[in-house]
């Protein structure tokens, strides 16, 4: 059972390294506390909401809101679980490797590269 106080490390993403701005960030979960309205920064975020995993991506897909690959994919990852318990549960259970996409050659696609992920053949982990 998650208790409200936890702060949970759930992905470690990096940067590829063709890209000309390069970042390290981790995602975390955190359970907030019970009737507790998001509020943004007003700088680095300008607008919050709760949603769950499958309407920030669906929200995302009709232009919404602005999610960024990483982000997608983090959300993508929370889909399985029907409660934040159930995911802050499989988060205290990992073991947090960092994600870098390989950008590779590829002369067959529109870009001329194409990006490997963890699972995909010939995806190399960074070495941190």
């Amino acid at each position: 059972m998650a208790t409200g106080s936890e702060l949970i490390l759930w992905a470690r993403w990096i940067t590829p390294e063709p890209a000309s701005s390069r970042f390290d960030t981790r995602f975390y979960m955190a359970l907030a506390p019970a009737h507790s309205p998001p509020r943004p920064d007003g700088a680095e975020t300008v607008d919050a909401a709760w949603m769950n995993p499958a309407q920030a991506l669906e929200r995302g897909e009709a232009g919404e809101i602005e999610l960024v690959f990483p982000t997608i994919k983090q959300l993508e990852s929370l889909l399985p679980y029907a409660t934040a318990d159930e995911a802050m549960d499989a988060a205290r259970a990992l073991d947090v490797e960092p994600i870098m996409p390989n950008v590779v050659s590829d002369a067959g696609s529109e870009r001329g590269w194409r990006m490997l992920m963890p699972g995909d053949d010939g995806y190399k982990a960074p070495v941190v």
